[in-house]
């Protein structure tokens, strides 16, 4: 049997790499002309910081000019919003036409410091706490798992810490997760963790491996435990 192959565009990662802000209605004709296109998958938005990530402080504003636009017989497509914390969250289930949360969940200690000024600890608990909000909601949830295919931070990792990561959100009974490529620099002794995937917690789970090719991450000028709070890029 086939297994189908679900793709999802992804421009809010190109887009929030900008530094020129584009005008949320370009942003919205560009979503509408992916669906139109025929994408039934698209990373749309995210719901962070608008003092760290300028591009992506319009995303409500985008969200309903978007769905303003499509065709009475267009079908609404999944989109997907990016959150980092409570507040975020909080923004995307208000937000009319996001239909699935995602959540940035990093093994690297650095980069998820970084990313998001959170512990291990406490980004686990903001996963159960999305886990929970989404199901209330009837949404949606991926997590996608950062540094799944390497480290270049000069920390600990190998596929068992991801096989850890995909055994404890099996655990709690996550459905979707990605495996996302951050640094974009994967070893080919790194891809055969694909096969290892935990087996999902129920027919209904879309537990799989995705490699997303990200820009290259730099590395860092400080150790990993003396993150300093202006690296802080998307947290609120």
């Amino acid at each position: 049997m086939t297994e189908p192959v679900k793709l999802i565009e992804c421009p809010r990662d190109a887009w929030q790499g900008l530094q020129e802000i584009i005008p949320a209605d370009h942003k919205a004709e560009y979503l509408r002309e992916l669906v139109l296109a025929g994408f039934k998958h698209i990373d749309a938005v995210s719901f962070v910081s608008p003092k760290h990530v300028k591009q992506m402080a319009d995303s409500e504003e985008v969200m309903q000019k978007f769905l303003a636009s499509l065709p009475p017989n267009a079908e609404t497509p999944e989109i997907i919003g990016i959150v980092v914390n409570e507040k975020g969250l909080e923004r995307a289930l208000a937000t009319p036409g996001v239909t699935t949360i995602g959540y940035p969940y990093s093994i690297s200690a650095y980069f998820r410091r970084a990313n998001a000024n959170m512990t291990r600890g406490e980004s686990r608990r903001l996963v159960e706490t999305l886990n929970k909000a989404t199901k209330v909601a009837s949404k949606g949830l991926v997590i996608y798992i950062s540094m799944a295919f390497g480290n270049p931070y000069d920390e600990p990792w190998g596929p068992e810490i991801v096989e850890e990561t995909l055994e404890w959100l099996k655990d709690i009974r996550v459905k979707t997760v990605s495996l996302a490529d951050t640094p974009a620099t994967p070893l080919p002794s790194s891809l055969p963790i694909c096969s290892n995937v935990p087996t999902p917690p129920s027919p209904a789970s879309n537990s799989v491996c995705t490699c997303i090719a990200a820009r290259k991450m730099p590395k860092p000028k400080f150790s990993p435990s003396t993150t300093p709070a202006a690296a802080v890029s998307m947290a609120h």
